[in-house]
């Protein structure tokens, strides 16, 4: 009887072994991270943006980014030019405007006298309304498409257009010069070819990018001086901005993505 007892229990393990072998489920682990954005890569290769601090350098930009492939995209801008902060704020911390290739005075000289115009900034300068275009192709490392680090080549333009006062000429019994009604119209064309480097994320159709660039900048345009002769008298004339110099930019862009 014992024999058979246990024979029996021995049996009703071993079975129910096989019954549990057969009904465990083995989970495995996901190695691979899963995107936070591509969900539907299809609807997903598009970004329209906006830069919130691009302001300060006097331009307010649109920009597009399309995906061509999971590695390659192409960037493209435009918008308006406004008044230039930093473009002022430089030309006081340095006491004047550092692109002026030459000026040629009224009085037939060039390059004769010290310009002053710089001196009071904007505040006898308005700036209106001038263009700002821009592209940039891109390769993004990790080829996820649109999401992550990149290094791009950015070739745009500004055109900076201000209307300057110009001053009474000749003899004056101020220390300070007089200004009239009449309006000189400056111009300033910035172009900038930089190598970009940055990262962008993409979340629930929200793009957030930031990146840094570096290259080269040509400043070319003219501007209106004004400034005194060897006696005394007030003399205006024009001076022509033709300069190529390092290139920095630095850009936040906020964007949807669809």
């Amino acid at each position: 009887f014992m024999k058979k007892f246990y024979a029996s229990i021995l049996l009703i393990i071993c079975v129910a072994n096989v019954s549990m072998a057969q009904d465990t489920v083995y989970f495995k682990r996901q190695t691979s991270k899963p995107s936070k954005s591509r969900g539907n890569a299809s609807s997903e290769k598009s970004i329209i943006k906006l830069s919130p601090i691009s302001f300060l350098a006097g331009f307010v930009p649109v920009y597009f980014e399309r995906e061509i492939n999971s590695t390659f995209s192409l960037q493209a801008g435009v918008g308006i030019t406004t008044k230039n902060y930093l473009k002022d704020w430089v030309s006081k911390a340095q006491d004047g405007n550092q692109d002026i290739e030459s000026t040629k005075w009224s009085d037939g000289t060039e390059n004769t006298y010290t310009d002053y115009s710089d001196e009071d900034g904007y505040k006898h300068r308005k700036a209106v309304m001038g263009y700002f275009v821009a592209v940039e192709p891109r390769i993004y490392f990790n080829s996820e498409g649109l999401d992550g680090s990149f290094i791009g080549l950015s070739l745009s333009r500004a055109n900076y257009k201000t209307n300057a006062q110009k001053i009474v000429t000749g003899p004056s019994i101020t220390s300070n010069p007089v200004y009239t009604n009449n309006t000189f119209a400056e111009v300033e064309n910035v172009n900038d070819l930089l190598v970009t480097y940055g990262t962008q994320s993409l979340y629930d159709h929200i793009a957030v990018e930031y990146n840094i660039g570096l290259g080269l900048r040509n400043v070319k345009g003219t501007k209106y001086a004004y400034s005194t002769n060897n006696i005394g008298d007030y003399i205006d004339g024009v001076s022509t901005l033709n300069k190529t110099k390092l290139g920095f930019n630095l850009s936040i862009k906020i964007g949807y993505h669809f």
